[in-house]
């Protein structure tokens, strides 16, 4: 029942790191791990299900998970969310709310030149990157004062809004 051995016994599962693999076995103990708050098992789950590892790759889930693991402070999982929406993998472009993230990763520590290329990217477009400025400020204020309640902008293909909050 100890989330933190959940997480590690599920990401050994994984990969049979010093244990049998069992992907589908490494899922569910990552899920519970998550459940009970462990950041890095929601940040695997999103991996696990972008990548399609262990799972059918489900881009909703994965951004579901990111999202989760952001709000509990992983500034890599804030990075792949922008990551997400700048490349268009399973949502829709955006680069203003794709850049935003990659602003609030770099603030918080995730050493990343997606952020630099995003802005070389729009050195035409000065009014997404403002927006995009603007937005993670935003973020940036949401995730000190109430990061349960940061949601970020995107739109799912073939879904007409935004999935529920995890």
């Amino acid at each position: 029942g100890d989330a933190e051995a959940q997480y590690e016994l599920g990401n050994r599962m994984l990969t049979g790191d010093g244990v049998p693999r069992d992907p589908s076995g490494a899922v569910r103990l990552l899920e519970k791990a998550a459940e009970q708050g462990v950041a890095d098992a929601w940040f695997r789950l999103g991996k696990v299900y972008h990548d399609g590892e262990a799972m059918p790759r489900n881009y909703v889930r994965s951004f579901e998970c990111y999202t989760e693991a952001a709000r509990r402070g992983l500034p890599e999982a804030q990075h792949n969310l922008g990551a997400m929406l700048v490349s268009a993998r399973g949502v829709k472009r955006d680069y203003t709310e794709g850049h935003a993230g990659f602003i609030v990763a770099a603030k918080f520590g995730a050493v990343s030149s997606a952020e630099q290329q995003t802005r070389q990217r729009l050195a035409k477009r000065a009014d997404l990157i403002a927006q995009a400025e603007e937005r993670a400020q935003e973020l940036l204020v949401q995730l000190k004062d109430s990061p349960a309640a940061v949601q970020p902008r995107v739109t799912f293909p073939g879904l007409r809004t935004a999935p529920p909050p995890v």
